[in-house]
């Protein structure tokens, strides 16, 4: 499938436009900027903390758009949900507008023992372990694929983290529909030699190429479940604001440097 095909289906099915944004984003499609951010849980007032800048609430329902902006520059920040299928939504959402290149920011758990808890991580690639890129798929099973972002946006990115000297590491990601089951296919998740885990970054590399968008993710590691450190239990206070502060300062310092 590629990006005149997708449109087809919505001209097929009288799905314009307009009507995605509406719906989805609740602003119009004029509104949208060459680099989009979107972030599952991740504030947009971050930014206002770490480096002055604007932040605009311009929809708020199902998801959060915003508009973040300093010194004539801006961008358009969305409050996405979590999962595959909110990622892929509004990936679709921007298609044939102005934005080229998306930025990812989320979780992801370690299944690593040199990855630590509030780790800035970068996918190198990432596994299809979600049933949404099924829909986008030609052969319908792409099921442990392998996907890639943007080599251009990565590469740019890794340089910007060594200007910033922020310590990063590169990663291999398996991307999960349900957190409750991975646990029931560890030992293949192991046998793709990924080694952080999350829910969204396969969909976005995946839709995002279909649709001729660039796109690349920066994890921030909260979780480490081979060391009895899930999401459910076994992690400590510092452990914790580790990864707030990741969350909160560092990855908003990162996107303020490339963005603004």
């Amino acid at each position: 499938m590629n990006k005149d095909e997708v449109l087809k289906k919505f001209q097929e099915f009288q799905i314009s436009k307009e009507s995605r944004f509406k719906r989805n984003l609740g602003i119009s499609a004029d509104v949208v900027t060459e680099n989009v951010v979107i972030a599952p849980f991740y504030k947009a007032e971050t930014f206002a903390d770490v480096c002055g800048a604007k932040v605009e609430l311009l929809f708020e329902k199902y998801y959060k758009a915003y508009k973040i902006s300093k010194n004539g520059k801006e961008f358009i920040f969305i409050n996405s949900n979590m999962g595959a299928g909110n990622i892929a939504e509004i990936i679709c959402t921007l298609v044939d507008t102005a934005c080229k290149n998306v930025y990812f920011i989320g979780s992801a758990g370690s299944i690593d023992l040199n990855l630590k808890i509030g780790d800035i991580v970068l996918p190198e690639k990432s596994v299809i372990g979600d049933g949404t890129c099924r829909y986008f798929a030609e052969t319908k099973d792409v099921f442990g694929s392998e996907t890639q972002p943007n080599q251009d946006l990565l590469e740019s990115l890794k340089q910007t983290l060594s200007k910033m000297k922020i310590n990063f590491k590169t990663t291999k990601n398996f991307s999960v529909d349900t957190l409750s089951g991975q646990f029931m296919i560890m030992d293949y998740i192991f046998k793709t030699g990924a080694n952080t885990l999350e829910m969204e970054t396969s969909a976005l590399f995946f839709v995002s190429q279909i649709l001729g968008l660039n796109a690349v993710a920066i994890h921030n590691i909260s979780d480490n479940s081979i060391i009895s450190k899930s999401l459910y239990s076994g992690r400590n206070d510092a452990e914790r604001e580790a990864k707030r502060f990741t969350q909160r300062v560092t990855i908003p310092k990162i996107l303020a440097e490339i963005l603004l």
